[in-house]
């Protein structure tokens, strides 16, 4: 892009990758989760890094907090409330056929951090394919009482894996209360919608998005028309469908917003 340039400011050795950055607001500090081995099945660590700043624009990667101290393991997703509080989403194998995603939140007291289980979902039925998504990124509402999360479809375009396509907990967006403690998310599309749980459903793997100024959600979707792999950049809003998003059928028009 003209006028655009990047350079390194931070690296990261060893076999973990770095999936998500984010500001905390409070301390206007940067704060790196990194995952060993993201996309694979079997043990997945994770750790929190803050980027400590070396003064001549790079900053040095001090690993914070393990996954066995956040209780979020194969995190895929972190971001910061309004007031400091950092939210973590893992996904936490159960057996070799399923899984579930874990959400923490965590406050500091003083130099530690005290954690609590925000929601856990029910286990799902894994694929065993590259398009196990599992659950990603997460949002905090501008006014911190609300969270986003992506939960991934099971499947490239719908397919069927197992004798199932998508469960209820896949290929949708979560709508959670930010202060919920213990929750159990049931694997039941239709108990989710009941209990005010599903804000987006349809979708592929929404792996980042964000709040835009107006408040509208505006989120990247890989599409596949003609088996073409796309991206599309649209407009998320409250309980919406998205028909048939992650298949073959997608229709581009049906989620574009303003």
């Amino acid at each position: 892009m003209e006028g655009v340039t990047i350079r390194e400011v931070a690296r990261f050795s060893g076999d973990y990758r770095p999936v998500r950055i984010a500001r905390d607001p409070v301390e206007g500090k940067l704060y790196v989760l990194a995952t060993r081995d993201p996309d694979r099945s079997g043990l997945a660590p994770s750790v929190i890094y803050r980027l400590e700043p070396d003064g001549d624009g790079t900053f040095t990667p001090v690993a914070l907090l393990q996954d066995s101290e956040f209780g979020a393991p194969r995190a895929l997703g972190m971001a910061f409330g309004p007031d400091g509080t950092l939210y973590v989403v893992g996904n936490e194998d159960v057996g070799t056929t399923h899984t579930r995603f874990v959400i923490q939140r965590g406050r500091r007291e003083g130099e530690n951090w005290v954690w609590e289980n925000v929601a856990t979902s029910e286990p799902y039925l894994l694929s065993h394919t590259w398009f196990d998504h599992r659950a990603s990124g997460i949002i905090v509402s501008p006014d911190g009482s609300t969270l986003l999360v992506n939960s991934g479809s099971r499947t490239d375009h719908g397919e069927m894996y197992g004798g199932v396509r998508e469960e209820g907990l896949t290929a949708l967006i979560l709508k959670i209360p930010a202060d919920a403690t213990n929750l159990v998310l049931p694997n039941d599309r239709q108990a989710l919608k009941a209990g005010g749980y599903v804000y987006a459903e349809g979708t592929r793997n929404t792996f980042d998005f964000a709040y835009a100024q107006r408040g509208s959600v505006r989120a990247g979707q890989c599409r596949r028309p003609g088996r073409q792999r796309r991206t599309e950049l649209a407009s998320r809003r409250p309980a919406l469908r998205f028909p048939l998003a992650h298949r073959d059928e997608y229709d581009a028009d049906a989620i574009r917003g303003v």
